[in-house]
Parts: C-alpha cells; structure tokens; sequence
C-alpha cells in the first residue's frame, strides 16, 4: 500500500511538470508569432475608435510604447491608417501600402533629426489571412521597431536618440483604422486616410511604457 502511495505521489508530480512545460511551450510559441505577448495590456481601442485624448491616456511620450494588433487585407488596393496619435509636426503612425507595413515616430519632415520612418515591402502579400503586427518605439535610442507574425520586418534609427524633447508624439488627438486630424507627415501621398480594403481583427492592444523582450536582447 505505501508503495502504490509512492508511485501515487511520482505520477502527481510528474504530471504537474508536464503541464508546467505545455504552459512554458505555449508562451513561447505565443511570444514568437507576438512579442508583445508577455507584456501588460495598459488600453484597448477597437476599430473606428476616433478620437482617442492622446493626452489623457499617454501624458509621458518620452518613454516607449508598443502595440499589437491583427490585420486581413481584402484586396490588392488595401491603404490607410491602421493606427495614428499626434500630429502632423510630431506623432506615430502605423498604415497599410497594399501589402506594404509603414511604421513612424517622433517628428514630421520640418526637424528631420528627431523622427524616424520604417518602410517594410511586400511583407503582407496574401488577401484573407490574418497577420498578427507588433509595434513598439523606444526613446532614448531612437530606435522604432515591428513584427509580422512575431519576424522582425522594421528596425530604424533617428538621429536624435531622444526623438529631441517631445518624444514619439504631441498632443494631438489619435485614433484606431481612421485619422483624428493630421497624420505625421513623413507619411506618403495618399495614405493618411480612413483603412480600406482591409479589416482590423479585435482591438488595438497598447502596453504603455513598455517594450518586448526581443527589443531588448536584439
């Protein structure tokens, strides 16, 4: 009987560590395809959310930020704005090219030393699969970086590692697929406008003050 005990005991405790490295096994498949997984989720927009009080929500814009959201693309023509807060003259702004991922921070075009834009091409080449895109910038590197299911696509550098005194972003109202005023100007021709041919999938996820693992390990 203390023998079947024992085994008892064995088999508990054996089981208890598989399902400790199930658990493991599935965080790190989630942080591979999202490595903003592991983060703290601080706000959620769904999409159309506009206008979002940039202020409000993210007074402190000289520390990182990061975002993540799922996106399908409709059709070849798909364009707009996926997310977008502050201004034309200082702000950061993710949106859609057809199958290309543009990711800015920091100012516009007028102080050029203190903002920074990401161009990823041909990273989303299918219509009707769903991508799973990860964002975050870092003030005080000056580096602004994204995902597409967890591969690293944009990594840039502005020259001023501080994005100068106003970090990522003004005041300037934000919103979610759609624009609250004016776009960071260092955005194309044509792209500053409401997403269409593609649909954000859930919400926005923001983790405020916060950046992913991998973005500190390189």
């Amino acid at each position: 009987m203390a023998a079947r005990f024992a085994n008892s005991s064995s088999f508990g405790s054996t089981k208890g560590k598989l399902q400790a490295r199930l658990h493991q096994a599935r965080k790190n498949r989630r942080a591979r395809n999202d490595p903003t997984s592991e983060l703290f989720r601080t706000n959620k927009f769904t999409s159309a959310s506009n206008p979002i009080d940039t202020d409000a929500l993210f007074a402190n814009r000289v520390l990182p930020i990061s975002f993540a959201v799922e996106l399908v693309r409709t059709d070849v023509g798909s364009t707009g704005i996926i997310f977008e807060f502050g201004s034309a003259t200082r702000g950061i702004v993710a949106a859609l090219d057809g199958d290309d991922l543009i990711f800015i921070a920091g100012a516009g075009t007028g102080t050029p030393n203190e903002g920074v834009a990401g161009l990823a091409e041909d990273i989303l080449p299918a219509l009707n699969k769903k991508y799973r895109l990860a964002f975050t910038t870092i003030p005080g590197t000056g580096l602004i970086l994204a995902w597409v299911n967890g591969k690293l696509v944009i990594k840039e550098q502005s020259g001023d590692s501080s994005f100068g005194t106003g970090g990522w972003g003004d005041d300037g109202d934000g919103a979610v697929g759609d624009k609250a005023g004016t776009v960071n100007n260092r955005i194309g021709v044509g792209l500053d406008v409401t997403l269409a041919d593609a649909s954000l999938i859930g919400s926005l996820n923001v983790f405020n003050k916060q950046i992913p693992k991998i973005a500190i390990s390189g």
